[in-house]
């Protein structure tokens, strides 16, 4: 993970991600990818976590 400061812009735009993926309750690929990016995850982990979620997910169905 990285250990940048976020600024202001980066913060708002979490809280709107957040928002928008609880709003109602979803999972949304390109959501969660840009809010693993903005938390510092190395790209290849949020990949790896939205494959292993949409791979449950098919499961389920």
């Amino acid at each position: 993970m990285s250990t940048k400061t976020p600024n202001s812009n980066q913060v708002l735009r979490l809280a709107e991600l957040l928002h928008l993926s609880h709003t109602p309750p979803q999972f949304i690929p390109e959501v969660e990818r840009e809010i693993g990016l903005l938390l510092g995850y190395a790209h290849e982990d949020v990949e790896y976590f939205i494959q292993h979620v949409l791979a449950l997910k098919s499961t389920k169905t």
